[in-house]
């Protein structure tokens, strides 16, 4: 079964503490993610066709290697992507920008309480996500749900603001809104160009009320517009596969549904940017 992570990470800190990862992940220059995508290689070999590669230290794309790297990459894995989380408070973005698109950038990314977004910020990310879709790169962000700042970083709120403007290019909500799944739904049943990324949100609310929840809500908006992610490392790259392959047997959706969640979707978008 070919399998298209939406949702690869490459922090390779030992600490199981997520907040240490996500640390990592900011802070990592191009020397560092080679050597922890040599670490997984043959674990994403095994496991996947192609994926979605995040990178979130925002200095990197100044590295003289970077282009070389993401080519690499997309050798190694046929038809795969990379994101990169966008420091839209840069006097120069979009210089950087540009530069990040010429090395090979397909979705840039927000993530509102990573970067402690609140509402006054919308409309500047609303100009850098204009700008981006003029160029045909997609939009991701991140709509996982927790902390103790879960009320004042609102990422659906800024999801739903950046819909009214982007409308030529994918929008992914990562994480499928996390617990506020409903609303997440609510938003992708009005806008056609959002797609539901379904990694940790499955594994993490297995067992809970949330289940069937996820269930309908893809069912919902149509399984055409669902992409199957994992979150690793922060969720078992195996483990989230089998889970979620047995949430979608569980709730019976057909070979063709999980067929199109797993990869289909995900090497379709080419036709989007």
């Amino acid at each position: 079964m070919d399998i298209f992570d939406f949702n690869i990470h490459l922090p390779c800190s030992k600490s199981v503490d997520t907040n240490s990862k996500i640390l990592d992940e900011n802070s990592m220059f191009l020397d560092d993610i080679k050597i922890c995508y040599q670490n997984y290689f043959s674990g994403f070999k095994s496991s996947i066709k192609a994926g979605n590669f995040m990178l979130f230290n925002q200095n990197i794309f100044f590295e003289d290697d970077m282009k070389n790297f993401i080519k690499n990459v997309k050798n190694d894995f046929k038809g795969s992507f990379f994101t990169a989380l966008i420091d839209f408070r840069k006097p120069d973005i979009f210089t950087y920008l540009d530069k990040a698109i010429s090395d090979g950038v397909d979705f840039i990314k927000f993530h509102s309480y990573n970067q402690k977004i609140t509402e006054s910020d919308f409309i500047d990310i609303v100009k850098v996500c204009q700008y981006v879709e003029e160029r045909d790169i997609g939009i991701c962000v991140d709509t996982s749900y927790g902390t103790s700042r879960m009320y004042e970083y609102d990422n659906l709120k800024l999801a739903c603001f950046i819909s009214d403007f982007i409308t030529k290019v994918p929008i992914i909500l990562l994480h499928t809104g996390g617990a506020r799944v409903i609303e997440a739904m609510l938003l992708a049943d009005e806008k056609k160009n959002i797609f539901l990324d379904t990694s940790f949100s499955i594994v993490y609310y297995l067992d809970s009320s949330l289940e069937k929840d996820f269930a309908y809500t893809y069912k919902k908006i149509g399984t055409n517009r669902v992409l199957y992610g994992s979150d690793t490392p922060y969720i078992n790259l195996d483990e989230s596969i089998r889970k979620t392959i047995d949430f979608l047997e569980k709730y019976h959706f057909t070979s063709y549904d999980i067929d199109n969640i797993l990869s289909n979707n995900a090497m379709n978008l080419k036709s989007y940017l």
